[in-house]
């Protein structure tokens, strides 16, 4: 007779583990920021931090179960285009595992999509060797570089924006197969985009999966490696990371 867990949040945790604060919804008011926090390791919440001061709630869900946060980063967006607004600025989540996502947050589901998940170190990796700490770029268009307790740091660079992406396209709706950045929300496991639900948003799948269609890679999927500790009595220079 095998048994069956159930597990449900009764109340949230009200214990704030990471902080950020950016500019992630998309021609939102000039100046004015949001702040997300990550609450214990389990759940997202944006707060809307108003001219006065007062933060208000803009959404709040919930993180892959067994998933432990190991940092929280914001990639900035891109400078102001001519309507006066700048690209909203992506949300960079680094989990147990050595894994990377890039979050964007779409208003229309009122909540963060996943569009981006980079596995920076394969399964085993000695823990030593396992990702700690992110550092992106301050302008946020030069990559991100990560790195480990000891020795190790990894960079990835902005993902190259290849000029035939028009071809491209037009090619794969000729026919050939053509891949696409998997939707789902934030620190859900892989699922199909007919079993994708959206909690409280009120819009169908369809809208969850056109949403996350809009956004494209941010960064390179492979990442770079350096070593950052010398051999005793080696006399060639590290490689200079700059921003």
């Amino acid at each position: 007779m095998s048994a069956t867990w159930l597990s449900k949040t009764l109340v949230p945790s009200g214990v704030v583990d990471h902080v950020v604060c950016g500019n992630f919804v998309e021609n939102g008011h000039p100046g004015q920021a949001q702040v997300v926090l990550v609450h214990a390791g389990s759940s997202l919440e944006m707060l809307a931090i108003g001219d006065s001061g007062a933060a208000s709630s803009i959404c709040s869900q919930p993180l892959q179960a067994g998933d432990a946060v190991v940092d929280l980063r914001v990639l900035r967006g891109g400078p102001t285009t001519g309507d006066g607004h700048p690209d909203p600025d992506s949300l960079i989540l680094l989990v147990s595992g050595g894994r990377l996502t890039v979050l964007h947050f779409n208003a229309s589901c009122n909540r963060f999509i996943l569009v981006q998940e980079v596995q920076l170190v394969d399964p085993g990796t000695q823990p030593r060797f396992m990702p700690r700490l992110l550092a992106p770029s301050p302008s946020g268009q030069h990559g991100i570089a990560v790195a480990a307790f000891q020795d190790r740091i990894l960079y990835l660079p902005p993902a190259v924006v290849i000029a035939s992406a028009r071809a491209s396209a037009v090619t794969g709706a000729a026919g050939e197969p053509a891949t696409a950045v998997e939707t789902r929300d934030a620190g859900a496991a892989p699922r199909e985009p007919v079993q994708a639900s959206i909690s409280g948003a009120g819009t169908a799948d369809v809208a969850a999966v056109a949403a996350g269609a809009r956004y494209r890679a941010v960064l390179a999927n492979n990442p770079i490696p350096y070593i950052h500790r010398l051999p005793l009595g080696d006399t060639i220079r590290p490689p200079l990371l700059t921003a």
